[in-house]
């Protein structure tokens, strides 16, 4: 079994790549957690998950801006993603949802 963390999966181009985040026991350890910040195409993204919904009964995944407090101004930023939750005891309860364009 892999530890927790971010881990670079595969990078296709400058702007494109895999990440995976390994989170153990996710259901134990708090109503929120954030990923390491990672970068993609020179900006830095985490993950942010809610174990228990986020004002639903269910799991909650969504791709943030890790540095969006530092920004100033009218910015945005645009991403096109995909997130999976994989149960590595059984495959069979994994789920994708689409791909997903991401505006701020």
């Amino acid at each position: 079994m892999s530890k927790d963390g971010v881990y670079l999966v595969k990078q296709f181009d400058a702007n494109t790549a895999k990440w995976r985040w390994n989170v153990h026991n996710y259901s134990t350890r708090g109503q929120k957690l954030y990923s390491d910040d990672f970068e993609v195409g020179g900006y830095k993204w985490r993950i942010l998950l809610f174990p228990r919904g986020n004002n639903v009964q269910a799991i909650g995944t969504y791709l943030d801006v890790a540095d969006a407090k530092q920004m100033q101004g009218n910015w945005t930023r645009y991403a096109r993603f995909q997130l999976s939750i994989i149960n590595i005891k059984n495959s069979a309860d994994s789920v994708t949802q689409g791909t997903f364009l991401f505006a701020v």
